[in-house]
């Protein structure tokens, strides 16, 4: 009896862990976070950017991708210390478009609706930590391509096999053969670990997710 409680505390454990880390039950579960109200209201969590079938054959970024990416990017960050910049085109070829689709403040509503019938998700409130806008110019820079030796553009940068092996990210951060920083570079969009949030891919506790590419 003892060992069956034993086993069953440990199978709630591993939920438990397991739940933390995933897309349920955190701000981009759009039903818990309440996107999905009014009469059409769905439970499906998944439905806000993905759907079985149907998917949005001009968005190759995102699988199945059941939004509509903005059209395009807007200013972009720029300062006289950077030593790598990206052009607006190329910001655009980086997952930006996806997640502006919400994040540019106009919360993003699927083109298949449910088969519960339709949502209405503009009772929902984006924090204003959240609500980028496609105006970029005081957000951190994406879509710069690192290249396989970015100390040598930049002293401030750590090298890319730093970066990669030994910050905890356990897999590559960057894009393509040229090394692209996007969003998903820092952020896991189906990781809702609170330990890691605002869905960063490692902590960032005394700047350390700042500090992984970043020598200060």
């Amino acid at each position: 009896m003892k060992k069956i409680s034993i086993i069953a505390l440990l199978a709630v454990s591993v939920a438990t862990s397991v739940m933390a880390a995933s897309v349920v039950g955190s701000r981009h579960d759009m039903v818990f976070s309440g996107f999905a109200v009014g009469a059409g209201g769905s439970t499906e969590v998944c439905i806000f950017c993905h759907t079985p079938h149907g998917g949005q054959t001009s968005v190759t970024l995102a699988p199945l991708w059941n939004n509509t990416a903005v059209a395009s990017v807007g200013t972009l960050y720029n300062s006289t210390t950077m030593n790598f910049t990206a052009t607006v085109e190329q910001v655009n070829a980086t997952d930006a478009r996806l997640c502006l689709a919400c994040h540019d403040g106009g919360v993003g509503m699927p083109v298949n609706q449910p088969n519960s019938g339709d949502m209405d998700p503009t009772a929902a409130v984006m924090s204003p930590n959240a609500l980028l806008t496609t105006d970029l110019s005081n957000d951190h820079p994406i879509g710069m391509d690192l290249g396989l030796n970015p100390e040598g553009i930049d002293p401030g940068i750590r090298p890319l096999a730093t970066i990669i092996g030994a910050t905890g990210f356990n897999e590559n951060p960057f894009y393509g053969a040229a090394n692209t920083m996007w969003c998903s570079t820092c952020h896991d969009v189906h990781d809702g670990d609170p330990l890691t949030a605002p869905f960063l891919r490692i902590s960032n506790a005394g700047s350390a997710m700042c500090k992984a590419c970043h020598i200060k």
